[in-house]
């Protein structure tokens, strides 16, 4: 079962429903890593350390992919979510695995 982590562009909030649904997620706020001016970079690193892929908006980690940096998998999206907005999104994948929330 893949392992996600939520960088502090992907609202705490949707982490916690995807919980109640069983998916293993993690958000930045959960793991203490907003506001303290963490690099992409360092995030990346964290979500691998922990065998979690990165879901962010941010678009500097397609940079990092093409990078060649090792890491569990990075998920882009196109929109920032929302809870019950009844709007359908479409993740895009950039890398390994290719999965869509």
């Amino acid at each position: 079962m893949l392992r996600y982590y939520f960088d502090e562009h992907v609202s705490a909030a949707i982490a916690t429903q995807l919980r109640t649904r069983g998916v293993d997620v993690e958000s930045a706020y959960e793991a203490g890593r907003v506001g303290r001016k963490i690099s992409d970079i360092e995030q990346l690193e964290y979500a691998t350390s922990q065998g979690r892929v990165l879901v962010s908006i941010d678009r500097d980690f397609a940079r990092l992919n093409a990078s060649q940096m090792a890491h569990a998998g990075i998920i882009l999206l196109q929109r920032r979510l929302g809870i019950g907005h009844g709007e359908n999104y479409e993740p895009r994948s950039v890398a390994r695995p290719t999965h869509v929330l």
